[in-house]
């Protein structure tokens, strides 16, 4: 299971869409991963623009930082414009736009500390459409995660990690680095045990409704035949 933080999250304020990544993240990466869902940082580029939330940042050692923006619904281009569900999105509401943007106002702030303002983070972002199957090969757009590939989340992590440190001319993440990260994005890591305890009840009462809903359902069938299968 990757390193989620923060873990557990605050489920309410989630979309359908990012808790789905969310949990699909956690399952399929692996431990040497870490991704931070929901960063806010302190907005410190000229524009003076409010501060900063990313939906998700991806990253593990000896690799790159991936900003990654999420979108639900399906979405479209056309003649250069961007749809989602047939209504036109406007500029500021278009997440490769957001996801560059939160990209480049990332690098300020990890550089504040004078410390690391001469370090170079390998950073780079992409958008995740999961419930779209885009088109590939759109000229000047970063690299999305589809429904296409939603099955196979861990190899395009890997792919798009790839990409990221070769369009950083090689340069990757160690390990002062990593620790850089976490205290910057994620000062308060640290899961309280409560969450903890009361995120397993929500799992346990989940199981529970799943068994009732079954045993309702045996009740109303007539006839069971049970199978036993060996040496599959």
């Amino acid at each position: 299971m990757a390193k989620m933080l923060p873990y557990p999250p605050e489920y309410s304020s989630m979309t359908p869409t990012e808790e789905l990544l969310y949990n699909q993240f956690a399952d399929c990466l692996g431990s040497e991963y870490t991704v931070f869902y929901g960063c806010r940082w302190k907005n410190v580029s000229d524009d003076g623009d409010p501060d900063v939330e990313c939906d998700f940042i991806i990253t593990k050692l000896n690799s790159g930082i991936l900003v990654l923006e999420v979108k639900g619904g399906r979405w479209d281009m056309k003649e250069g414009v961007w749809y989602c569900y047939g209504k036109r999105i406007p500029p500021d509401k278009n997440p490769f736009i957001q996801a560059s943007d939160h990209k480049y106002k990332l690098l300020p702030f990890l550089k504040l500390d004078s410390r690391w303002e001469r370090e170079w983070f390998p950073v780079d972002e992409a958008v995740a459409l999961p419930e779209t199957r885009l088109v590939k090969d759109i000229p000047g757009i970063a690299e999305v995660l589809t429904e296409d590939e939603m099955g196979n989340i861990l190899v395009w992590v890997e792919r798009t990690l790839d990409i990221c440190v070769k369009n950083n001319h090689g340069r990757t993440t160690n390990q002062p680095m990593m620790d850089y990260l976490l205290k910057k994005l994620m000062p308060d890591s640290a899961p309280r045990l409560t969450d903890i305890l009361k995120k397993d009840d929500e799992r346990l009462l989940g199981f529970s409704q799943k068994q009732l809903e079954l045993g309702r359902n045996l009740s109303n069938m007539r006839h069971l035949t049970v199978h036993s299968l060996k040496n599959i």
